[in-house]
């Protein structure tokens, strides 16, 4: 195991390896602080961050065709 879960593999709901220049950028360029970063990369990316709209690729499914961004959070599967 790395030292966070959020290494390695997609999940869900988490990014998978990041490039650290877009952590920097995230803290500086966007002014996040460590709390909403460490939130983003273990709770809200991936398919919820590309879908806006859920992590269950059940429900994503079933709103593929209706939403854009669904649809290629859906994609980035293929």
């Amino acid at each position: 195991m790395r030292f966070t879960p959020a290494l390695g593999m997609l999940m869900s709901t988490r990014a998978g390896d990041l490039d650290p220049g877009a952590i920097v950028y995230l803290l500086k360029g966007k002014g996040m602080d460590a709390f909403a970063l460490n939130l983003m990369v273990n709770k809200e990316a991936w398919l919820l961050g590309m879908s806006s709209t859920s992590s269950d690729l059940k429900d994503l499914l079933d709103k593929e065709l209706e939403d854009l961004c669904v649809a290629q959070a859906v994609d980035s599967l293929r």
